[in-house]
């Protein structure tokens, strides 16, 4: 079987079609998740003028697939970086981040959601105060058997008392250890599915942003049709 060659990498001047193009007006819509305006039919021919345009000047060429999936990955990189910057410089005495981002960058962080970056604001980490000891150990309970003088009879009679008290203690150690682990496990599980449930929030709630701002713009259009239907009538009936 023929080893499936490796296609050369993507150009700067790729690049710069590639951004162009979803960053249009057009692009802007088709990285709308949730849009009544916009088919599949649609996407496809997007991004099917879009890899022409880009083999137009390329070395190679470039499928639709190839050239969304690069758009998919350019996005995330971008989103990446600037997270990065917005988490460097909010903290405590944090200075600008290194490198920054290009102006292709930039262009591409004009069409992720604002909230998906800044993340929710006054969101509460409900482990933030979690300290380590702050669960009493038993062991330090369980104090050590006293030693005192006593008779060699009483000596001998202790001493599989003590033996018995030092098993115990070794044994509560243990047991606490193994609740440290699982409590430990289960405060990891808490927080990971407290993430997830922060990320399909906001995920959510930009979507409801784009769908209202969508509504509004649809709004905003079906009322400039009818002010202007309203004024033809008038005009209509002025001049009969």
């Amino acid at each position: 079987m023929a080893e499936k060659k490796r296609k050369i990498n993507w150009t700067e001047e790729e690049r710069e079609i590639l951004i162009e193009q979803c960053t249009s007006e057009t692009g802007r819509k088709i990285n709308l998740k949730f849009s009544n305006e916009i088919s599949a039919k649609d996407k496809a021919i997007f991004w099917e003028k879009t890899a022409e345009r880009i083999n137009s000047i390329s070395m190679c060429q470039r499928t639709a697939d190839e050239v969304k999936k690069k758009w998919i990955d350019t996005k995330s990189s971008a989103k990446k970086k600037a997270q990065s910057m917005k988490k460097e410089l909010g903290r405590t005495g944090g200075g600008p981040y290194p490198g920054g981002l290009t102006n292709l960058e930039e262009k591409v962080v004009t069409v992720i959601p604002k909230c998906s970056i800044d993340g929710i604001v006054n969101a509460i980490d409900i482990f933030a105060d979690a300290q380590e000891g702050d669960v009493p150990s038993i062991s330090n309970s369980i104090s050590e058997p006293v030693q005192g003088a006593s008779c060699p009879a009483r000596e001998v009679s202790n001493e599989p008392e003590t033996e018995r008290k030092a098993s115990v203690s070794e044994k509560i150690k243990k047991r606490q250890k193994m609740e440290d682990v699982s409590a430990s496990s289960q405060r990891d599980m808490i927080v990971k599915l407290e993430e997830e449930k922060v990320f399909l929030l906001k995920e959510l709630i930009c979507a409801h942003r784009e769908q209202t701002a969508h509504l509004q713009q649809l709004t905003a259009s079906v009322n400039k049709l009818t002010d202007a239907m309203i004024s033809n009538n008038v005009m209509s009936s002025f001049f009969n």
